[in-house]
């Protein structure tokens, strides 16, 4: 099943669910209004997406600061 792209014509409320490509629109689950599907970007999986997982977990800081943190040197986390 796809996840798919809503937003509220009401409150303007962005959300993804999933769901099938053929089912109707889900109300808002902020107000209860309407919702119509927005575009949204493919989602990659398989081995292609290893390289991405992998740097993505090397980016996420160990409990407690970054190594540079723990061992005090200088630099910034922008």
């Amino acid at each position: 099943m796809p996840l798919l792209n809503f937003s509220c014509s009401s409150c303007g409320v962005s959300f993804e669910n999933l769901m099938p490509y053929n089912a109707s629109n889900p109300c808002c689950p902020s107000c209860g209004s309407s919702t119509s599907r927005q575009i949204g970007l493919p989602t990659i999986r398989g081995q292609m997406s290893i390289g991405r997982d992998l740097a993505m977990k090397s980016l996420k800081h160990e409990e407690g600061g970054c190594r540079c943190c723990k061992a005090g040197g200088m630099h910034s986390h922008m």
